[in-house]
């Protein structure tokens, strides 16, 4: 993205970039906003980063439904558990009887902790420290956002040994070549999934907002 020339923008047309998508979140601008609302500064003037997303804070409180459909697209991805708890794998392609660590673990929880801290116009960035903040606020999820946060690090830590043993990004795993204590804490890490979008579905009322 960086070298892309359409996201090559002064602090002005970043604001009217981000006030379009949150004034109509039409899918695109959706998913545009789940990618760019984890931006931070890293090099220069780190302060426009802090004025533009309080510039984005303040259209969404001008937009309130906007959250609320961002919260709707973190459900998109239910945690890989079927009805009996047993893990949900690839049905077919490469990777077929793998499960998609990333896509169906990892992505969900960070769809979450993003929308939360928007929310509560935090200024984390990056998932596990959005929930450390979340679980620290006195109204919070609390507990939840603490399990998630163990949920998540514990799936990078996963990802990371995947990756080292099989030479690439670690992202797909055969649960058949865990430990029986891996297969089960990963269980478990999907289980904070499933709390997490239970948060989510009752604090942005989605049932509500679905049908």
């Amino acid at each position: 993205m960086a070298r892309n020339p359409r996201w090559n923008l002064p602090l002005g047309d970043w604001r009217q970039v981000f006030s379009d998508w949150i004034r109509t979140p039409e899918p695109r601008a959706l998913m545009n906003a789940s990618i760019f609302f984890d931006f931070r500064p890293v090099y220069g003037h780190v302060d426009l980063a802090f004025e533009l997303r309080d510039s984005i804070f303040a259209d969404i409180d001008k937009q309130p439904l906007f959250l609320n459909l961002l919260a709707a697209n973190a459900l998109e991805n239910p945690p890989p558990l079927g009805f009996l708890g047993n893990l949900l794998l690839e049905t077919g392609g490469d990777h077929k009887n793998e499960f998609d660590l990333k896509a169906r673990g990892m992505m969900p929880l960070a769809d979450a902790a993003r929308v939360l801290t928007y929310e509560r116009r935090l200024s984390a960035v990056g998932t596990l420290e959005r929930f450390d903040a979340l679980a620290e606020l006195a109204d919070g999820p609390g507990a939840v956002a603490a399990e998630a946060a163990f949920a998540f690090g514990w799936m990078m830590a996963l990802r990371g040994r995947q990756g080292l043993a099989h030479c690439d990004s670690g992202r797909f795993v055969d649960p058949a070549a865990l430990s029986s204590l891996e297969r089960k804490s990963l269980k478990l890490a999907f289980a904070a999934i499933g709390e997490m979008q239970t948060v989510l579905r009752a604090r942005f009322q989605l049932d509500l907002l679905r049908g």
